[in-house]
């Protein structure tokens, strides 16, 4: 039997600051579980955290996306904005490409002329 992790397993990770244990659940069989992950990954200021996120953005689900898209602008990083932007304008799906610009602005608004 497989183990699926509940968001309130998830979340629980979030809060106790255990990216150890959520880092594998990126590449989780289920997009529900990577969204949750993504979102939950938002809180977390760390490189690893990070990097994962990037990936997330080429998930071949929409929802994973969007969540990576939002936490992504959670953690503010300006290097985020770039991978943000690709994402925007490439994409054909009008949702995706809102939170793309949502997240891209409230980078810039945040780095200013830095990026």
């Amino acid at each position: 039997m497989l183990f699926h992790p509940s968001a309130s397993k998830i979340e629980s990770y979030a809060e106790h600051h255990n990216l150890k244990k959520l880092l594998p659940l990126v590449t989780d069989k289920d997009a529900t579980v990577r969204a949750e992950v993504a979102a939950a990954l938002g809180n977390f200021q760390e490189d690893d955290a990070y990097n994962q996120l990037i990936a997330l953005l080429r998930d071949p689900q929409i929802p994973v996306q969007l969540a990576a898209v939002k936490a992504l602008e959670q953690q503010c990083f300006a290097n985020a904005a770039d991978h943000i932007s690709h994402v925007m304008n490439t994409t054909s799906n009008e949702e995706l490409k809102q939170a793309c610009a949502h997240a891209h602005a409230a980078i810039v608004a945040k780095h200013g002329h830095s990026l």
